[in-house]
């Protein structure tokens, strides 16, 4: 048979019919959508070498806006900043996968980022920033702030710009400390000390005290850091703690560190230590209201009124009544927020004694230690007899117990707290 479009004589079985017209086998070629034979001079070839008819083009097959060649419109991408599609040959030359929205953009539309992935630049405005190292973008979650350098980093450059003092409550990674023997106990004790000086001695700080962290804390003016430390049993803080902070305070006070008035050392208790007996006999000490018993305290805590009536006040006390019939196991003992006396913190699970001025001598820290030693054991000790505890009551506790509470002891004649105590109650 003759071959309508070029003439040629072939058998049949080397043809096909189309439209009731014989074409060779060199002139015809086979949709692979349909099925249907095409003169190849109308065909549309495809990116693979393969044919499609018009027909089918319509329907299923698009152009590469990039290259040209045309491809299934399952293996063509869209891309939402140029409104086109391209090809995967194209795709991955020239444009990128946004990791935030999902959507694929032109290369210049993108910001890299820090784990080898992009984002676009709607979704960069709205939830990334640029690391001040290597110039990569860093999710608003991922991203590290060094408060002294006032800069963001990504998480692969963070190491080179760690600083040594965390934000406020940043670090939690806080471990039980205690010695041999003391295994199973519930009662652990943690100091923040604030200080004021040049942050820029905290890495030599930190070299000479273990166990602690350094946190920024907006009461410290003109530079400084709050001092906290882990959880501590008694045994831990005489045995490790106090001759590593006697050593660090030393170090402060020789670059000129010094304790602040707005600030303090606060104490933390374990709440476990608590019964509801033991917080009424705190009360009754702490919150009588006389100013008798506040003139110990302010001498004790070395506290000017102006600075307790801010951060410590000794006011507002809930009624024995209402501290024993609280439904909760740890109950607060005041109404007044947390800047009282004695403040519930249901963050960290403890009692805090927010009572002392801030103070780096370690002669002061020892002493305030064991106030509070004293008054979990005076706690302890009026358990059953809540009611009849008082400052003048432990101040004679410390008297007789004064072996385990030397410091205390000693500061409390030192500043004639007892003698004018007694005297005052002579007098009244």
């Amino acid at each position: 048979m003759i071959c309508k479009n070029c003439g040629q004589m072939v058998l049949p079985k080397d043809g096909h019919i189309i439209e009731d017209e014989f074409y060779c086998d060199d002139c015809t070629v086979k949709c692979i959508e349909c099925g249907e034979y095409i003169l190849k001079d109308e065909a549309i070839e495809i990116n693979n070498g393969d044919y499609i008819c018009e027909f089918c083009k319509e329907d299923n097959y698009y152009s590469c806006d990039h290259c040209g060649e045309i491809f299934h419109r399952d293996d063509l991408t869209w891309i939402e900043d140029k409104q086109m599609y391209v090809c995967g040959d194209c795709l991955e030359d020239n444009y990128h996968k946004c990791e935030c929205c999902n959507k694929y953009y032109s290369a210049n539309n993108c910001y890299e980022t820090y784990d080898n992935n992009w984002v676009c630049n709607d979704c960069y405005d709205n939830s990334y920033r640029t690391c001040e190292d290597c110039g990569l973008a860093v999710h608003d979650n991922d991203y590290y702030y060094n408060e002294d350098e006032g800069c963001s980093y990504c998480p692969n450059c963070e190491g080179n710009h760690q600083s040594s003092i965390y934000g406020y409550h940043d670090y939690e990674c806080f471990h039980k400390k205690q010695v041999y023997g003391e295994t199973g106990t519930k009662e652990f004790f943690g100091l923040e000390i604030e200080v004021s000086g040049d942050s820029d001695y905290a890495d030599e700080f930190l070299d000479i005290v273990s166990d602690v962290v350094l946190m920024h804390d907006s009461s410290i003016d003109g530079g400084g850091f709050e001092i906290v430390t882990e959880p501590m049993t008694r045994g831990y803080i005489a045995e490790k703690f106090l001759p590593n902070i006697e050593k660090g305070m030393k170090f402060l006070n020789d670059v000129g560190f010094r304790g602040h008035n707005r600030g303090g050392i606060h104490i933390h208790v374990s709440q476990e230590v608590f019964s509801k007996n033991m917080l009424c006999v705190l009360r009754n000490v702490l919150y009588s209201g006389l100013e008798i018993n506040m003139e110990v305290w302010r001498a004790i805590t070395q506290r000017h009124q102006s600075e307790i009536d801010s951060w410590c006040r000794y006011k507002d006390a809930r009624s024995i009544t209402e501290i024993l019939s609280d439904e909760k196991d740890y109950p607060k003992i005041a109404n007044d927020g947390r800047y009282t006396a004695l403040n519930y913190d249901s963050r960290t699970g403890t009692y805090e004694f927010r009572i002392f001025n801030s103070n780096t001598r370690i002669e002061r820290i020892k002493k305030n230690i064991q106030t509070v030693y004293s008054l979990v054991d005076y706690a302890k000790y009026k358990e059953e007899t809540y009611h009849s505890a008082n400052t003048g009551d432990y101040i004679e506790f410390v008297k007789k117990n004064s072996i385990f509470y030397p410091d205390l002891h000693k500061f409390m004649y030192e500043m004639a707290i007892v003698q004018r105590f007694e005297e005052e109650l002579e007098a009244a």
